[in-house]
């Protein structure tokens, strides 16, 4: 048990560290776990990417600040329930008032870890940034992925998140009895109700999709590296055959 954290405590660092370092520290960790007899986890981490720059920032704000980011997905959270109760009739200005918080929170982290890229960023990777830590607070599984730290790239943002600058909110009666709902305004409700349903069930299931190709994708890459290896014995054992051979032709 000791041995897996401590390999894991290893791969962990691997994400933090700068990255120009990565690919050679991450085969000098293969090499030594396939030398001490786990050649399975050997290939496991022969099969790591390095994190583009985007990705390593967001990988090191989770590490020097992982309850700030906790807190972005906490709104995010929030967010997607009200927006929920606003597609079913209910307050958009809670919708809006998340909606901000959540925005602010995205400028704040983007900002922070921006600045662990030193100097001038380019926009288009914090722009990466942003939008990686937006998907992460619009989606569990990438917020799952976010603070495990090990990123290798950015996620797209998210489409139709959050923006809820049309909506229409029914003002208040003060206090007099609301007006009595309609059979339309329960069939439009019913309606959106549908809508966000299977919505949510297209989304699972893309999801769903997604993480299966990923998989495979992980496959072949292990399958990969390992032919590589092969590869590499097999060129060193021709190599000293032909060392061999040419000491015998003397």
């Amino acid at each position: 048990m000791g041995e897996i954290e401590g390999v894991e405590r290893e791969i962990a660092e691997l994400f933090v560290a700068p990255p120009e370092g990565f690919t050679e520290a991450r085969n000098a960790l293969a090499k030594r776990l396939k030398e001490g007899g786990d050649p399975e986890a050997a290939r496991r981490v022969t099969a790591l990417r390095k994190p583009v720059r985007s990705a390593w920032a967001v990988n090191r704000l989770v590490h020097e600040d992982r309850s700030a980011v906790e807190a972005l997905l906490k709104v995010g959270e929030q967010l997607r329930l009200a927006q929920r109760r606003a597609l079913s009739g209910g307050d958009a200005d809670e919708l809006r008032r998340r909606s901000e918080e959540r925005r602010k929170l995205v400028t704040e982290q983007t900002r922070r870890a921006a600045r662990t890229l030193g100097g001038d960023p380019v926009p288009a990777v914090v722009e990466e940034i942003a939008a990686t830590l937006e998907a992460a607070s619009a989606d569990e599984d990438a917020a799952r992925q976010v603070l495990e730290g090990r990123l290798s790239k950015p996620f797209a943002r998210p489409a139709g998140f959050g923006d809820v600058a049309g909506l229409k909110v029914v003002p208040g009666t003060g206090g007099q009895e609301a007006p009595e709902a309609t059979a339309d305004d329960g069939a439009e409700r019913a309606s959106r109700e549908r809508e966000v349903r299977a919505a949510e069930r297209r989304e699972r299931q893309m999801r769903e999709r997604a993480e299966r190709m990923r998989a495979e994708v992980t496959a072949m890459e292990e399958r990969l590296a390992e032919r590589k290896e092969k590869l590499r014995e097999a060129e060193a054992e021709a190599r000293g055959a032909a060392v061999e051979l040419k000491r015998l032709r003397r």
